[in-house]
């Protein structure tokens, strides 16, 4: 995969089973190399303004190590739903809605979540998570600016 070029990602959409059937884009990236099973799959969240393009260096680091990684575009970004309806946004609502997408994508039980921006930020998505699936949550919250300008906060909940 190219980096500097977002169609050579494994992208795809799957339209949810639950109540509000919203429509999700999503990065799924296999573990690199040639039948190699992933080792777990990572699930990194974008936040605001930002699409899953933002993670892109990380994508095809944690590929190429051996890791399946998904990647949602986030209710309401790029090609998502954009519901009108603000109840749609609610912390348990993304919870719910990404775990069912996790169950379309057979992404598995053990996953590494990893949250930037405002989708770290919501405490209630995490532990709504978590209890359902993730043994280890990674959240940064903060502004991202070049590597040493300011601080950033970085917060782990990974089960021993």
């Amino acid at each position: 995969m190219d980096v500097k070029d977002g169609s050579t990602f494994v992208q795809g959409t799957a339209t949810l089973k639950n109540k509000r059937r919203h429509t999700y884009h999503y990065v799924d990236q296999p573990a690199a190399g040639k039948g190699l099973a992933a080792k777990a799959t990572c699930v990194l969240l974008h936040g605001f303004p930002d699409l899953w393009y933002g993670w892109r260096y990380q994508i095809k680091a944690l590929s190429s190590q051996g890791y399946r990684v998904i990647c949602p575009s986030q209710l309401g970004y790029a090609g998502s739903s954009q519901p009108d309806d603000l109840q749609a946004y609610t912390y348990r609502n993304l919870a719910e809605d990404l775990n069912e997408l996790l169950d379309v994508l057979n992404a598995g039980e053990q996953i590494l979540l990893f949250g930037h921006d405002w989708y770290a930020a919501p405490r209630s998505v995490c532990d709504r998570f978590r209890k359902a699936r993730s043994d280890c949550i990674l959240l940064h919250t903060g502004a991202v600016f070049w590597p040493g300008a300011l601080p950033t906060t970085t917060h782990s909940v990974c089960e021993p």
